[in-house]
């Protein structure tokens, strides 16, 4: 898998978790971000617009009006936002607490304030859950490569076998091998997010249970102190765990089983005249060899015997599908079934030494004995254990299920038991794939390419966990008694990692650069294109998901609220003004606003001939306006009429001029009533 993954950019529908997202590259994604905080601040803005003018409406009864509820309603008309009002909530309290005292203001405060508060509290909350439309939508991402293909050195300009096939087992170990190094910090213990964050999910869970024995003669099957292993991948959705987007009807999915158990080495013979003329010892009749052209399935040479070094592995597999050239063919004793795959396992100690006994079936010990060669044993000898036998067999049963869900009956019938050898498109036709389907289970089929028990225990480097722990020949780690399990289950986890793997690779081409000259496209030619297309990953640097339900949603209620917030009084207004009920209402929301109050004290200053009086904000042509009395400074007012204008003062005949001018252009404009008279 490439080390770098494109993203999509755009909208699209992730069926993992059902939200409909928006991608966008980090930077475009940042301002947007931005951009809805700001939008939600201002949409917390409007809703006090809503608050503040119920807040203010309501309070006009026949209560008590004394100075406190009227600058009680002036703090809330002119408050700009719930801070502003809590502010200038608190700074009247704290005014009047001396006059009125503390347990009456705090009383005729507390719904005020608390209201502010809990708007400020409310809104506070709401911007930071606006992040969630950005935080909660998800790590997935579409693979926006725009590759569809699969390493194929075959089509490659190479004149030879040789290398073609060099091309293909380094593409194959080194994919191997980075499925091995993937499994031990994301399958052999609690995924590391780190490391595992980047496939559809981070493991496919698996189960391991205790089954029975994976070959027909039952007295083969070691039963002392062990039992056979089943282990059980479960429904593999190419959804939800192989991160092909897809609705349900068009997915699919896939199990796999495997059954293991060690063998009995009651099949193996001493051949002495054959053993003096070619090293042979044991000799193992499982079946025929067809490599070897022998009756017998493996023999070990007795030189091995004294051989100090390692464990090693032979192994050997038989798949019966017609028309498949084997290796090997089991005894019809053995092995009997049509849908399934055997594999054989011969594990070889030679001579190592062990420094604790081992009860493992595979790895069983016999003998202890004194070994008073070791290094560093000057308080004498020390003692070793030897193998039980220098050859230990294992036997497993692979079966590997298609299922489609859309199938009628039930859900046993949905599935069909296969082999990696499998006609694909038989398999397809049999299952009544539907296009898409199709297009997934091909893409499935290549990543299951050699990924079988046998293919990981054959070409890993290092096949044996417990190799891990031998120095000199010898293993100096105290073994289980349920290693064997171990083993086997770790080519389980590898397996499963290479179809993880695989189907990601299968859109962002190999990692190894050498072999990347050998990807092929086959996104036309396979009608797999569309699947390429809906290749989800996680962990994608470089980009960032939105919730795209989530904004619209917000956009949605934020603009309802605007348009509330911003024509609310007015509506109101005007009904009243219409229906001729609520006057009070609507005069004092008119005449609490701080420009009307500004025109109110002016006129009292002799400053007239306002326009608009009945409007939100006044206006007049005068060019006369008091200034601040300064005189007493603990008790500020505004001083007599001092007339400015840009060319100087007026005298007070033009002054007089003026005024009758102005109001006899401007009567006509003026509202009629208290609020629209001027003040002389």
């Amino acid at each position: 898998m490439s080390a770098s993954v494109k993203s999509y950019i755009g909208t699209w529908h992730d069926y993992a978790n059902g939200v409909w997202t928006l991608t966008l590259p980090e930077r475009e994604a940042g301002v947007l971000a931005a951009a809805l905080l700001i939008f939600t601040g201002f949409v917390a803005s409007q809703a006090w617009n809503i608050t503040k003018f119920i807040l203010h409406q309501t309070r006009v009864t026949d209560g008590v009006r004394d100075g406190l509820w009227h600058q009680q309603q002036v703090a809330i008309r002119n408050s700009d936002g719930h801070m502003h009002a809590l502010w200038s909530l608190l700074s009247l309290a704290g005014a009047w607490f001396r006059l009125l005292g503390t347990t009456r203001t705090a009383a005729r405060s507390f719904v005020l304030v608390f209201f502010s508060l809990a708007s400020l509290v409310a809104w506070s909350a709401a911007q930071l859950f606006v992040s969630y439309i950005w935080t909660s939508s998800g790590n997935n991402y579409l693979v926006g490569s725009g590759l569809c293909g699969v390493v194929y050195p075959v089509t490659a300009n190479l004149t030879r076998n040789s290398e073609k096939a060099s091309v293909w087992q380094v593409y194959y170990g080194n994919r191997l091998e980075e499925a091995a190094t993937y499994e031990r910090p994301c399958y052999s213990q609690d995924p590391d997010p780190a490391l595992c964050g980047r496939l559809p999910v981070p493991r496919l869970n698996w189960t391991a249970g205790d089954g029975g024995c994976p070959v027909l003669e039952d007295a083969l099957c070691i039963k002392t102190n062990t039992t056979p292993v089943v282990m059980d991948s479960g429904f593999i959705n190419s959804n939800d765990h192989l991160g092909v987007n897809a609705e349900p009807k068009d997915t699919i999915e896939y199990r796999r089983i495997a059954t293991c158990a060690p063998l009995q080495g009651t099949h193996a013979f001493y051949n002495k005249s054959e053993a003096l003329a070619l090293g042979y010892q044991f000799e193992y009749y499982y079946g025929h060899n067809y490599i070897l052209g022998t009756n017998y399935t493996f023999a070990y040479g007795v030189i091995n015997r004294f051989r100090v070094g390692d464990y090693r592995l032979a192994t050997f597999e038989y798949d019966p599908t017609p028309g498949l050239k084997v290796t090997w063919k089991p005894n019809s004793t053995m092995f009997d079934r049509t849908d399934a795959k055997i594999s054989l396992f011969f594990l070889i100690t030679d001579y190592l030494r062990y420094y604790a006994p081992v009860y493992d079936m595979w790895f069983l010990t016999s003998n202890s004995f004194n070994e008073s060669t070791i290094a560093n044993t000057s308080d004498g000898p020390v003692e070793l254990w030897e193998p039980f036998h220098f050859v230990r067999i294992m036997a497993c049963e692979e079966v590997h299920q298609l299922c489609n869900r859309n199938l009628p009956g039930a859900a046993v019938d949905q599935c069909a038991n296969f082999t990696l050898a499998v006609d694909q498109v038989a398999l397809s036709q049999k299952m009544a794939l539907s296009p898409r389907q199709n297009s997934t289970w091909v893409r499935l089929r290549a990543a299951l390419l050699e990924t079988s028990l046998f293919d990981i225990a054959w070409k890993l480097s290092e096949p044996i966990e417990a190799a891990r722990s031998v120095l000199d020949g010898s293993q100096y780690a105290k073994l289980p008694v349920n290693q064997w399990r171990r083993e086997i289950g770790r080519w389980f986890s590898i397996g499963l990692a290479m179809v993880q793997r695989g189907m990601v690779e299968f859109v962002t081409g190999p990692a190894l650069e050498e072999v990347q000259q050998y990807f092929v496209d086959v996104g036309g030619d396979w009608a797999v294109l569309d699947d390429c297309r809906a290749q989800r990953v996680r962990g994608v640097t470089g980009v960032r998901n939105f919730d795209m339900k989530g904004m619209l949603v917000l956009l949605a209620l934020g603009v309802s609220v605007a348009v509330v917030g911003l024509t609310l009084d007015t509506i109101v207004g005007s009904a009243h003004a219409i229906l001729h009920k609520g006057e009070e209402r609507r005069l004092l929301w008119l005449m609490d606003n701080v420009f009307q109050i500004q025109r109110v004290a002016f006129e009292g200053k002799g400053v007239g001939g306002w326009r608009k009086a009945d409007a939100t904000v006044p206006v007049t042509a005068e060019g006369s306006f008091p200034r601040v009395d300064g005189t007493e400074k603990s008790y500020p007012r505004l001083s007599g009429v001092v007339y400015v204008t840009t060319g100087g003062a007026k005298t007070g005949e033009d002054i007089a001029a003026d005024r009758l001018s102005l109001d006899s252009n401007c009567v006509d404009e003026q509202s009629s009533g208290p609020i629209g008279s001027p003040t002389r």
